[in-house]
Order: structure tokens, then sequence, then C-alpha cells
């Protein structure tokens, strides 16, 4: 009797195990597809995401130096304002790139279709608690990384700023390339993610040469202007000095021609 309800109750699970991993897999991409780069998932890309990051990209690529100094910029944004803009924007983007893991955190996106993917790999309460943390806490964590790191690298000069923030861009990159290998993001993300990135890095970077020149010529300017503010007393004194000098030397000529006109009317 209780071995028969033992083997009915397997069965049942078994079932149940069965009908839940092919409901998963059924949903997720062929087990031939790869969550990382592949170029034939960006047909899959909705349109008003598409959209909405192409227009994202337009600030990187306007605010680039070899691209802002030819088309007209200057009554929005002053050539000795852009990198600061580009800058900014690009902590803006980062940050908003930690949102959005975040936001897959909150939903558990993807971790029951990751999880699936795993069973059979001989590993699988291992790779169940990775992909719970992956999931989990270390994917809120992992979230507001970029947002402090955004706001750290907005604390550096201006060349500095835009090398920072394209580092920060590129690891955030590497990093969800990791996520959506094990299945915790939309394969049709990532074809998105390495077009807009990849364009927002190289605008980014193509700034940095001219910010670097105004950044040095501002440094210039501000050790001329100190070393004027320095020799300022000096230069006061000397003034007070040479007034004084000039006044005595007008009074004594006064003085002489007061003298030479009393001599000639004597005579």
């Amino acid at each position: 009797m209780r071995s028969s309800l033992g083997s009915l109750l397997r069965g049942a699970f078994s079932r149940a195990a069965s009908s839940l991993s092919s409901s998963v897999a059924s949903a997720a991409p062929p087990a031939a597809s790869s969550y990382r780069f592949h170029p034939e998932h960006f047909r899959e890309v909705p349109p008003v995401p598409l959209a909405l990051g192409l227009a994202g990209a337009i600030p990187f690529v306007a605010l680039a130096a070899p691209v802002s100094a030819s088309i007209g910029l200057e009554g929005v944004f002053p050539e000795a304002y852009r990198a600061a803009a580009q800058a900014g924007y690009g902590a803006a983007i980062l940050s908003f790139l930690g949102g959005t893991q975040w936001g897959f955190a909150a939903s558990g996106y993807g971790a029951a279709a990751a999880h699936v993917a795993h069973v059979g790999s001989g590993k699988a309460a291992a790779n169940l608690a990775n992909l719970a943390n992956l999931a989990g806490p270390g994917r809120y964590v992992y979230a507001v990384a970029p947002s402090l790191y955004a706001w750290a690298a907005l604390a550096l000069p201006v060349p500095a700023q835009l090398v920072a923030l394209a580092g920060g861009l590129g690891a955030v990159l590497a990093g969800d390339a990791h996520l959506a290998s094990k299945g915790l993001m939309p394969r049709w993300l990532m074809p998105l993610r390495f077009v807009l990135t990849g364009t927002a890095i190289i605008s980014t970077l193509s700034s940095v040469p001219a910010a670097y020149e105004r950044q040095k010529a501002e440094d210039w300017e501000k050790i001329r202007v100190s070393k004027l503010k320095s020799r300022a007393p000096k230069t006061d004194e000397a003034l007070r000095r040479s007034t004084k000098d000039l006044a005595e030397t007008t009074g004594s000529l006064r003085d002489a021609k007061n003298a030479a006109e009393s001599a000639a009317k004597r005579d």
C-alpha cells in the first residue's frame, strides 16, 4: 500500500515537473539561441524601445566634439559647456541602465527559465543558488552601483569624467551581457544595448582630446590670474611710490619755475 502510494506521488511529481519544464522551455528561446550579442535578434526589438533607444543616442552623438563643431550648436550649447553636458548626460544614462536592472530584479525576470536551463547540468543546486543571487540580492546591488559610480565620476575634471563614464558604460555592458547569458534579460535587448552603448562610448571618448585642451587652457589661465593676484600688492606699492615720486618731482619743478619767475621780476 505504501509502495503504491509512493509510486503514485512520485509519478505525479514527475509529471508536474515535466509540465513546468516544458511550459517554461516553450517560452524561452530555442536551445541553440544565445542571449549574448546576435544581430539576428535585432529584428525582435519592439518598436517603442528601438525608437526611444535611438533617440537617446542623439545627445551623445550631437555633443561629440567632432560632430558638434559642424552642426551649429553654439546657440544651444556653447563650446565651453558641451563636454560637461555630454558627461552629465552620460551619468544620467549610466544611472538609467542601473535602474533597468532594479526593475528586472523586482519582477524576477528570467529566473525560472534560467533555472530550467541549468537543471540538467549536473550542478543544479549550485546553479540554483547562484541564479537566486543573480536574480535577487546580487542584482539589486548591481542595480545601484552605476548611479554611485556616475555620481563619483562627476567630481572629476571634465576630461576624466568622460573617460570614467565611458569605462562605466563598458563595464555595465559587460555585466549585462553576463546576466543575459544566464537568461535574465530579453534576448532582443543585448543587440540593442551593444549598438547604443557602443555609440555612446565612441562619442564620449571622441570628446576627450578637445576637453583636455580646454581644461589645460583653463588651468593655465588660472595660474596666470593667480600670479597676477600674488603680484598685485607689490605692483600697488610700486605704483604708490611712483605716484609719490612724480608728485615730488612735479613740486620741485613748480618751485623751480616760481623761483625763476621771481628772479626775472627782480631783474
